[in-house]
Order: C-alpha cells, then sequence, then structure tokens
C-alpha cells in the first residue's frame, strides 16, 4: 500500500493542476472561498463590537471589490471560463483579497474604486435617487396586481399540496374545499 502512494499523490497532483478536470474543483472552492467565508466573516464582524471600526472595513471593502468583479465577471465570462487555469487564478485573487496581511480589497478599493466614486459621487446620488422613486411609484402603481399575483401563487401552492397529499397517501377528501362545499377558483384571487 505504502508503495501505491506516491502513485496515488501524482495522480491526485495531475488531476488538480489539468485545467479541463479541475474546473469544476476549482469552481466550487471559488464558491467557498468568495462567498460563503466572507459571508460568515462578515456576520462575525457585525456581531463582534470589539473590532467594530476595522472589520467592517475589511468586509465592506471586500464586497465592494467582490461585487464590482462578479459583475464584469459575468460580461465576459464565456470567454474567461475557457481560458486555462482561470479558476485556479480567480481562487488565488479571491484569496489575495481577503487575507489581512495583504489587504487586498483594500487596495484596490483605495487605488481604483474610491476615486471615482468620490469625484462622481453627487451625480450617482442624483441617478439612484430617480431610479428609486421610479421603482417606487412603479411598485405603487403594480401593487395590487402584484399581492394578487403572490397571494394566487399561494394558493396554488396550497392546492397543489392538498392534491400531492390526496394523491398519494389518500389521508384527505381531495383538494382543500372552501366552507359551504364549493371550491375557491383562481378568479376570486382577481378583482377589477
Amino acid at each position: 500500500m505504502s508503495m501505491m502512494l506516491p502513485y496515488v499523490e501524482k495522480i491526485g497532483l495531475q488531476l488538480l493542476l489539468e485545467p479541463q478536470t479541475s474546473g469544476v474543483i476549482f469552481r466550487a472552492a471559488c464558491a467557498g472561498v468568495g462567498v460563503v467565508y466572507p459571508a460568515y466573516q462578515s456576520f462575525k464582524a457585525i456581531e463582534d463590537k470589539k473590532n467594530a471600526k476595522q472589520d467592517d472595513e475589511q468586509w465592506l471593502t471586500y464586497w465592494a471589490i467582490f461585487g464590482l468583479a462578479s459583475l464584469l465577471e459575468a460580461s465576459v465570462d464565456e470567454i474567461l471560463a475557457k481560458a486555462p487555469y482561470y479558476y485556479h487564478a480567480k481562487l488565488v485573487l479571491l484569496l489575495w483579497l481577503q487575507m489581512p496581511n495583504t489587504q487586498g480589497a483594500r487596495q484596490l478599493y483605495t487605488k481604483y474604486l474610491r476615486p471615482p466614486l468620490v469625484k462622481y459621487q453627487p451625480k450617482i446620488d442624483i441617478v439612484l435617487n430617480k431610479v428609486t422613486a421610479v421603482v417606487g411609484a412603479l411598485y405603487t402603481i403594480y401593487k395590487v396586481p402584484i399581492d394578487q399575483a403572490m397571494a394566487l401563487a399561494a394558493y396554488g401552492l396550497g392546492q397543489a399540496k392538498s392534491f400531492l397529499a390526496w394523491f398519494t397517501d389518500g389521508k384527505s377528501d381531495g383538494p382543500a374545499v372552501a366552507e359551504g362545499g364549493s371550491s375557491k377558483t383562481a378568479s376570486q384571487f382577481i378583482t377589477r
């Protein structure tokens, strides 16, 4: 068995370094390192009142850079995913962004993201205020249909659960029936 171990290690290392076979492994590692770990560290930063400012800045700058990088990556993901060792490099970059001793996110934020945001902050605020007002107005206009759609979806889900319980177990008397013996219909959720 001990003679086989070097071969197993060699095969494992070859699989990890082979771009086509290791893509899935490194892609999953990027998700864990890029989102799960920082989310937990952000939770700890929120809950820890002792090092609040330092931890908050560390993870706020990370999420700002991560969000911008994710936006940029989404636009060229098909091309980047085909590049050999892309996910290997992405994993190293994510680690560099997060590590307290490298403070990569803070470096990128300070050098590249902060200057244009400070320069254009008044204009960005104006645009965001207008967008917020438009979205608020749209919600006000479509609130009733949105609420009706949500109620209809909840009713449909309840009916589907009831039917499945009846169909698989035979323990209920069939799909739910409203009081008075008549079934509710979808039209009861739509008011004109």
